[in-house]
């Protein structure tokens, strides 16, 4: 019989309950608190773009999230000889082919905005696998089950709310190729976006019916039932349907990239501090911790301000917006095998 892990939490009840599972809840407060505070009004950053500042935060926060995968994926060198040529010879030639195709460059400006979407939901999906084996159950058992469930709760509602649209906008950016369909593309989804928000209402319920038949079958094989797990799936469900099925655009974008950045700096720092710690050395000062905490947060959230004020627009300052997306591009990527459950590497 597997032991069961103390209390089956990542760090501590109070680490995962403040950093993971109310993370969600905390950045639906937030959002309104902002929302009724003039400072987040709109103003004029570089580059001559116009938004708002709780706008241009959370961009920066979403940016200096994808920055923080490097300290896990090149600063530990268990898993860097793993993946050689992914974290060293992808981000090279992706960089080649941004900077020498607009095509290349054009591709990766679409692919970004859906591809953090779908990630968003796979993050989650990586903690709810966590809390399981954790708690002593296979990592395999009930895998596929919790995989789909988090489609139905992050991206059905991103297809089926008034989020997709404004996401999809970035299809005009291929008008500066040549390339007109996908503009078009964006009338044709009006045509179906209705029927496509009934579909979805009915297929979640019927999933999550079949979701919970499941899991009761699998209990009687084994399987016990992970309340840190239960909760997160909660918190997670609530807000995703709320913000991208009901929020407007800019306060659904804010709270699903505010919680999961939250989420992921808390992950990478409770794995990877012990690590830099000692790659640094500061884990033999009497403060070494606290300064390289800061140090952490300084360097990411540098980036992310950098990035966002300089990478924006890739006709200005190519090189700026070619390694903001390999940044954020490589992020997504990594994060499916450097954070493996199966290979009790977390």
């Amino acid at each position: 019989m597997a032991r069961v892990p103390a209390r089956g939490f990542i760090a501590s009840p109070l680490y995962d309950a403040a950093f993971f599972i109310l993370a969600p809840l905390l950045a639906l407060v937030l959002v309104e608190l902002l929302a009724a505070w003039p400072w987040a009004s709109n103003v004029r950053f570089a580059g001559g773009v116009m938004e708002s500042r709780a706008i241009f935060f959370v961009l920066v926060w979403s940016h200096a999230h994808a920055v923080a995968v490097f300290f896990r994926s090149h600063g530990n060198h268990d898993i860097f000889v793993q993946h050689r040529f992914a974290f060293v010879g992808v981000p090279i030639l992706l960089f080649v082919g941004l900077m020498g195709s607009d095509w290349v460059m054009v591709c990766a400006l679409v692919l970004a905005p859906f591809w953090a979407v779908y990630h968003i939901g796979m993050q989650n999906f990586g903690l709810c696998r966590i809390y399981d084996v954790r708690w002593g159950n296979p990592p395999e058992m009930g895998r596929t089950l919790d995989y789909w469930l988090h489609q139905f709760i992050n991206i059905a509602p991103f297809l089926a709310g008034w989020s997709l649209l404004p996401h999809l906008q970035s299809f005009r950016v291929f008008d500066r190729v040549g390339w007109e369909a996908p503009s078009r593309w964006l009338e044709a989804h009006q045509s179906i976006e209705g029927a496509l928000s009934e579909v979805l209402l009915v297929a979640g319920p019927l999933y999550l019916a079949f979701y919970l038949y499941s899991y009761w079958r699998l209990t009687q094989q084994g399987y016990r039932l992970c309340p840190q797990k239960i909760a997160l799936l909660g918190t997670t469900a609530v807000v995703s349907i709320g913000a991208w099925g009901f929020l407007s655009a800019w306060k659904a974008v804010f709270v699903m990239n505010f919680f999961h950045g939250l989420q992921y700096f808390a992950l990478v720092w409770w794995t990877e501090r012990r690590n830099l710690g000692h790659v640094t050395g500061l884990e033999r000062m009497r403060f070494g911790t606290p300064v390289l905490l800061v140090a952490f947060a300084a360097i990411t959230l540098l980036v992310g301000v950098v990035f966002q004020t300089y990478g924006r627009n890739y006709t200005m300052l190519r090189w700026a917006a070619a390694v903001g997306l390999i940044i954020s591009l490589m992020h997504y990527w990594y994060d499916g095998f450097v954070w493996s459950v199966r290979r009790r590497e977390v």
